[in-house]
């Protein structure tokens, strides 16, 4: 956590974003390869966002355990809604999820907050809950992670994950890069590491914080960065120590809502976004899906009442 105090923000200059930060299986059954088709999509009247989305059966896929987060198709922030709804569609050959939340939002400058929603699998046995943050007035930051000086043959392991000094709970940090020993990712030509996720959104007024536990070429590196979040602009930091400032991190700023950024994929591709791109719109869609009757989760002035459709 940061020691130093970013001047806050006079009025509204941000973009209103919604941060998923993790997605969580909880429950006693493996979902094994087989079993984990299935979606859930950020949707609006004609618009959608994929948080995870598998087609096809992959047999070399981990089984998901019990606590164990789903990988995010998502790689950054959505930006801001009114009213959405949250639609499960999940491990349909296994025990399944099947069901909607709804998000309503009005927010302020300083609306700044954590929330977690759960949903039972239709048989009732089985939980997914939803880790999500609410940035009132924030800015989104591009992040590249690369290593100055390495081998040809490269492989690097271990973990970045980025918080904010406003949120900086357990539970809303954002996992850019988890890979084990025996899964490690190989450097491309230009030393960057390929992230999972490249984007996240950070308040205004608070310091997105960086951190870092790599291993490669024999060597563990372990240390935090804090970058004060801009409107726009980039910033560039090596580690604290000479050891450490072998690896280079870039943060690319963006809080213009008309960014050219903004187209990610379309329905016909494989939604896989590039790293470079920033905010995360909510896509058009003809969705002729049947429509559930859930409950409703409404947020409203920092309150929130759960009502029925």
């Amino acid at each position: 956590m940061s020691l130093l105090e970013p001047k806050e923000p006079e009025g509204w200059e941000g973009l209103s974003l919604m941060e998923v930060f993790r997605i969580v299986y909880m429950g006693e059954e493996q979902v094994m390869p087989n079993k984990q088709i299935g979606w859930i999509k950020i949707k609006t009247d004609d618009r959608f966002q994929y948080l995870y989305k598998v087609e096809d059966v992959d047999p070399t896929m981990e089984s998901i355990e019990c606590m164990q987060d789903l990988n995010l198709t998502v790689k950054g922030p959505t930006i801001s809604f009114s009213e959405v709804k949250i639609k499960f569609d999940l491990f349909r050959r296994g025990v399944a999820f099947k069901d909607c939340i709804w998000l309503q939002w009005d927010p302020y400058p300083s609306d700044v907050r954590f929330m977690e929603r759960r949903i039972a699998s239709r048989d009732g046995t089985e939980v997914i809950s939803i880790m999500m943050g609410l940035f009132g007035n924030a800015t989104v930051a591009s992040l590249e992670v690369k290593l100055k000086h390495y081998s040809a043959a490269t492989t690097v392991y271990g973990l970045v994950c980025a918080s904010n000094s406003k949120l900086d709970i357990p539970r809303a940090r954002s996992m850019l890069f988890l890979k084990k020993h025996d899964t490690g990712t190989k450097v491309g030509n230009d030393g960057i590491i390929p992230l999972s996720k490249s984007s996240v959104g950070v308040p205004l007024g608070s310091m997105l914080n960086v951190d870092i536990s790599l291993h490669y070429d024999g060597q563990h590196h372990a240390f935090s960065l804090c970058f004060e979040a801009l409107l726009n602009g980039k910033t560039a930091k090596g580690g604290p120590s000479e050891e450490n400032a072998e690896i280079q991190v870039t943060v690319i700023w963006d809080a213009d809502e008309d960014s050219n950024h903004y187209a990610l994929y379309d329905e016909d591709s494989n939604f896989s976004a590039p790293c470079e791109q920033l905010p995360f719109p909510i896509y058009d869609e003809d969705d002729d899906e049947d429509e559930d009757e859930d409950t409703d989760f409404s947020v409203s002035d920092g309150n929130m009442s759960d009502k029925e459709s």
